[in-house]
């Protein structure tokens, strides 16, 4: 791998931030001046940051907040839009492929690597979106939930199917419907995220539980990240029997071996991610 290929290319990032503690990369909406509100230009280094991530073999869990202590994201720069072409313009960001809010979504479900949300403030609309994406979220006490696209004559296209798999039928169209915005114990209460802690330790929680999941078998993530998405998606007999041919491909690995030894040995294991 060539260093721009990694994490350390990444050297003209605007309006978001990239941090990496080894093994963990912390990313960053970075427009805490507008609430961390998304533009075509933080799609698409979004989608050059997770790629980067997804191919540096030194990264192997990422976390994902916001600049500032008020915003996680608040979803799109609203401003931007003041014409039906504008607004039309916005949702198909005709600028270029890699600026599209839904490539950069699909990057971060479809990374080969954890990906946790540490959502630190106001978490709406695309930013609540971006949010499910990531693999599971830590909320801040003072975060709030919400999808209010409603209230602009709006859906949240990349939030329904998702919201509903995360909460549920009835739970996800009440929210959706009434544009409401919940606190974080609400949506601990209803399952749309893992736990809620104290603002000043969301961060040194979320990279605890991060440093925690890097140390198990890299290989072995992958795998689980994948069956958990693609099993949701199939009927139960043929997903099982898909993790039937992915335990026999781990039983093949160095990891595998590694870890089994270092069981033996009561020490702890030295992955190498194949």
């Amino acid at each position: 791998m060539s260093k721009t290929d990694g994490v350390g290319g990444l050297t003209d990032l605007q309006e978001t931030a990239l941090e990496v503690r080894e093994p963990i990369a912390v990313v960053r909406f970075n427009r805490p001046q507008a609430l961390n509100a998304t533009t075509p230009r933080m799609h698409a280094e979004f989608v050059r940051i997770f790629t980067a991530i997804g191919n540096d073999p030194s990264v192997r869990v990422a976390i994902l907040t916001g600049t500032g202590d008020k915003a996680f994201c608040v979803g799109s720069d609203i401003k931007r839009f003041t014409t039906l072409d504008s607004i039309a313009g916005g949702l198909a960001e005709p600028q270029g492929p890699e600026q599209n809010r839904y490539l950069e979504i699909a990057v971060i479900e479809g990374l080969g690597k954890p990906v946790i949300a540490a959502v630190n403030g106001h978490c709406l609309g695309g930013g609540m979106e971006i949010a499910m994406a990531c693999d599971f979220m830590i909320a801040s006490d003072r975060a709030t939930f919400g999808l209010p696209e409603a209230k602009l004559g709006l859906f949240p296209s990349n939030g329904t199917q998702r919201l509903a798999r995360l909460i549920g039928r009835n739970r996800a169209l009440e929210l959706i419907m009434t544009a409401a915005i919940i606190p974080a114990a609400e949506a601990d209460r209803i399952g749309l995220v893992n736990r809620v802690v104290p603002h000043a330790e969301l961060m040194a929680e979320t990279e605890r539980v991060a440093r925690t999941i890097a140390a198990q078998g890299p290989v072995a993530l992958r795998v689980t990240k994948e069956s958990i998405i693609r099993g949701l998606e199939m009927h139960m007999q043929d997903a099982s029997r898909e993790d039937e041919y992915r335990h026999a491909i781990l039983c093949t690995t160095e990891d595998r071996l590694e870890g089994v030894q270092a069981f033996k040995e009561k020490r702890p294991p030295r992955f190498k991610g194949r």
